[in-house]
C-alpha cells in the first residue's frame, strides 16, 4: 500500500461518484476526523489524482479546513479495475449491522461522547427486518394472515431468531389462530 500525504487542492473528485453524500453523513464523517484527531481513513486516488474512494471524507476534510490529506496511490490498477472498485466499496459500505455486537462495542466505550454522531440506532426490530427465517418467506405465504407488524427489543433479537427458527411452525399456526380470532 502505498500511502502519500497530497494537498487537497490537488484532488479531484470523481465527476459520475454514484454516492451521495447527505448533509448528515458529512457532519458525521467531520466528527469523526474530530474526534481521532485526523483522518485515519486515507482517500483513495488514481495517478491523476482522481478519488476512487472517499468523497465524503475528502468533503469533510474541506470543510474542516485541512490543507492535506492522507492518500493511498493505486496506480497498478486499470480503469476498468478502478470502476469496479469504485461501485463495489459504495455499494459494500450500505452493509447490515449485528446490533447485538454493536452494543456490546458501545458499551466498552461509555466514557466516549458520541451523542454529536447522530447514530439511527434501533431500539427495536420487526419480523419483516429478519432475511434469514430458517427457510420460511413470508413473501411465499399466500395466506392475508400476516399484515401485522410484531416488534421486539433489540437486545433479544438472537434469541428470538433462535427461537423463531426452532419452532416457527407453531408461531406461525398460532399467530394464524390468533388473527381468526380478532376477526
Amino acid at each position: 500500500m502505498n500511502i502519500i500525504d497530497k494537498p487537497i487542492s490537488e484532488l479531484k473528485p470523481y465527476v459520475n461518484n454514484p454516492k451521495i453524500h447527505t448533509e448528515k453523513q458529512i457532519q458525521q464523517i467531520m466528527k469523526s476526523i474530530e474526534l481521532t484527531h485526523g483522518l485515519r481513513q486515507p482517500i483513495v486516488i488514481d495517478a491523476d489524482n482522481v478519488v476512487v474512494c472517499g468523497h465524503g471524507r475528502l468533503l469533510a476534510a474541506q470543510r474542516l479546513g485541512m490543507v492535506s490529506v492522507p492518500c493511498e496511490l493505486v496506480d497498478d490498477l486499470t480503469e476498468d479495475e478502478i470502476a469496479a472498485y469504485r461501485l463495489i466499496d459504495n455499494e459494500i459500505a450500505k452493509g447490515e449491522t449485528d446490533w447485538d455486537l454493536f452494543n456490546e462495542e458501545l458499551d466498552k466505550i461509555a466514557d466516549v461522547d458520541i451523542s454529536d454522531f447522530d447514530l439511527d440506532i434501533p431500539d427495536s426490530f420487526s419480523i419483516d427486518d429478519i432475511e434469514d427465517f430458517g427457510g420460511y418467506d413470508k413473501n411465499d405465504d399466500d395466506r392475508e394472515y400476516f399484515n401485522k407488524t410484531f416488534t421486539f427489543p433489540i437486545d433479544k433479537k438472537k434469541a428470538i431468531i433462535s427461537y423463531l427458527s426452532k419452532h416457527q411452525n407453531d408461531v406461525i399456526e398460532r399467530i394464524i389462530k390468533e388473527s381468526e380470532a380478532d376477526g
